[in-house]
């Protein structure tokens, strides 16, 4: 092999090179911003989900300013911890993990009152 293709060769390897390490710096960085974003999707959701209960107590206690100020610590807790009730420990995951789904143990006794 001449010099001339030699050099033709590496020089072609090295643009790839390039180029390859540039897409893997912008997959890094999409997969970062997507993190972020469902990251920022499930606290919409978390708040969505329980904010309008909150809302509704803070409503109710509205002339008790420190019950409100324990509400807004009691909605922020659940969000921080929103994950321990999406994936509580001794729960049995679905045959679908994909979806991230669980299926929790059944409860093991009746409530008071309960007759069969």
């Amino acid at each position: 092999m001449s010099q001339e293709d030699r050099t033709r060769i590496e020089n072609t390897i090295s643009n790839l090179q390039e180029s390859l390490e540039k897409v893997i710096r912008q997959v890094h960085q999409w997969r970062r911003e997507r993190i972020e974003r469902v990251r920022k999707l499930n606290e919409e959701t978390d708040l969505f989900a329980i904010g309008h209960l909150i809302d509704d107590l803070r409503r109710d206690y509205a002339a008790f300013p420190a019950v409100c100020d324990y509400l807004n610590d009691v909605q922020r807790n659940v969000i921080e911890s929103i994950d321990e009730f999406r994936h509580p420990k001794g729960a049995v995951r679905s045959c679908c993990p994909h979806f991230g789904a669980t299926r929790l143990q059944p409860f093991s006794r009746q409530p008071a009152g309960w007759e069969e």
